[in-house]
């Protein structure tokens, strides 16, 4: 069985690869110069020529309040780029596993997001994503599209990595109290990902660590752990007004597949892994 991970510098396409690595499953990590999913050619032409089993597709275009002022960018990345990669899946028969976000709703539920819910994203970042997913599902039947949240891991920027380091040179740090959702930490995730590829249950599922919390909760537990003696403090989102509107509840329900770990416990684990 060969795996093939794009995105595979990111936090979560490296933690992928790092588990593949270690169970010794064969897989390929291509640099985005051997393959651009924004380039339709290459694209069919890597993935004809590698003939991969499955597909697990984690690149993307992130930065939220970026992609409003690059949508452009944002949708050929997000989605061009995503029907690419499942057009040539589908073509050499490949089971495609495509990385999709919370943000694709917007946040008007007082309770976990499931699976069924519609969709109706709040900026540009939620709807190319929203988009992609549109066509991974026109494309090629055998998929998984794994909705995830609030990502921390080893490789790559985080809002636990910012805060941690904006400990160090603040006395107190002002933090979002009004915006609701669920960390996820890299390890679980992709260990969670890796277990649902040998299912062959394909469709729509949500993976995120279990719990719910804002970012001020997420910030204070993560600067409680690492012992540090920064104040936080909760503020509102319109305290700190940024270019894309995020839904104020985001939380996602793992109904279709065993419960990951609670939040706190996987805080507690990261930062463990990263000496703090």
């Amino acid at each position: 069985m060969k795996i093939l991970v794009t995105g595979g510098s990111g936090q979560l396409g490296s933690e992928i690869i790092r588990q593949l690595k270690d169970a010794g499953r064969l897989f390929m990590a291509p640099e985005r110069s051997e393959l651009d999913v924004t380039d339709a050619e290459q694209t069919t032409e890597f993935i004809d020529r590698t003939a991969p089993d499955i597909i697990i597709h984690c690149a993307a275009f992130t930065d939220v309040d970026r992609a409003e002022e690059e949508q452009e960018r944002a949708f050929l990345v997000n989605a061009t780029g995503t029907m690419h990669i499942a057009e040539a899946a589908s073509a050499v028969g490949a089971v495609l596993v495509y990385i999709s976000t919370d943000y694709v709703f917007d946040g008007k539920k007082k309770d976990p997001y499931l699976e069924m819910d519609h969709p109706v994203p709040l900026n540009a970042y939620g709807k190319s994503k929203l988009a992609g997913e549109e066509a991974v599902r026109k494309t090629i039947s055998r998929h998984y599209i794994v909705r995830t949240s609030w990502v921390f891991g080893g490789a790559g920027p985080n809002f636990i990595k910012k805060i941690l380091t904006l400990s160090k040179t603040n006395n107190t740090l002002k933090v979002v109290d009004d915006a609701m959702g669920s960390p996820t930490y890299t390890v679980d995730l992709a260990g969670a990902i890796l277990r649902l590829i040998q299912t062959d249950r394909f469709g729509t599922f949500h993976l995120a660590n279990g719990g719910a919390c804002s970012w001020y909760d997420l910030a204070t537990e993560a600067i409680r752990l690492s012992g540090s003696p920064i104040t936080i403090l909760p503020c509102s989102s319109e305290e700190y007004p940024s270019k894309a509107d995020r839904p104020r509840y985001s939380v996602l329900g793992n109904h279709k597949t065993q419960p990951l770990p609670q939040w706190q416990n996987a805080v507690k684990r990261y930062l463990a892994s990263i000496s703090v």
